[in-house]
Order: structure tokens, then sequence, then C-alpha cells
């Protein structure tokens, strides 16, 4: 196989993954809106993306993401982002795919217990440490 083609076949490999995780991200995404829920994806938050950034303090990162990490990576992720003062749910493709309906409802109440407890005129542009990178 010339080593063109062999790129073109790594490339594809590589993304049908992450396409099966759109799905998924993409109706969780759905159940969200339809509750009214303001959320924003694949968000920058300091030198991290993040799946969701539910506002005003939630952080949905979807497991089992093309962009696997390993766990100690993901604890230093999770720590930083709550440094920042965000809460973080690490929630399986699996668990989106046969339940999207009821976290999306988890979401929705961990969003109004949050929002209860910080100002509606919330500065988003503080979640936005950047540490020198720019966006």
């Amino acid at each position: 196989m010339p080593s063109d083609c062999r790129s073109i076949a790594s490339v594809h490999k590589r993304s049908y993954p992450g396409v099966k995780v759109t799905i998924w991200e993409d109706l969780l995404a759905r159940n969200l809106k339809r509750r009214g829920v303001k959320f924003e994806r694949q968000y920058r938050i300091g030198p991290f993306i993040v799946d969701f950034l539910v506002y005003p303090s939630l952080v949905v990162e979807a497991e089992g993401t093309a962009h696997s990490h390993t766990q100690q990576r993901d604890t230093m992720r999770t720590n930083y982002l709550e440094s920042q003062g965000l809460t973080v749910f690490r929630i399986s493709n699996y668990m989106i795919r046969e339940d999207s309906e009821g976290i999306a409802d988890m979401l929705c109440n961990q969003q109004r217990h949050a929002a209860s407890r910080y100002p509606t005129d919330i500065d988003t542009s503080t979640l936005l440490v950047m540490e020198g990178l720019h966006a």
C-alpha cells in the first residue's frame, strides 16, 4: 500500500471513534437545550478544552472520547478545573447513549443548585484563566 494511502487509512481509523462520540454528545446537547440549560461545547478553560461547560460552574467530560487521557492526566485536569471553582462530571459515552435524558435532568438540577450560589450576572470571563494561552 502506498504511504499516502496508509496515512489516509490511519486518519480514518483515528477519526471514527470521534464521530461516534459526537453522536452521543449531540444527543446530550439536544436534551440540555430542550430543558433550557445554558451551556457551551468544546470550551477552553485555561490550558484545557472541556466537552461541555454548563453555566455557571459545571463541567461535563464525556469519557471514552477520541482524546483519551491517562488517569494521571485526567486527575491533573480535574484538579485544575476544581481549583477554578468548577464541578466536574465525568460521564461515560455508554451512559450518555443509554440515559441522556436522565443525565440532562441531573445536570439541569445541578445547574439550578449551582446558580443559586452565584450571582445571576456572573462574568464568565473569570472562568477563562488563560495562563499565557491566546484564544
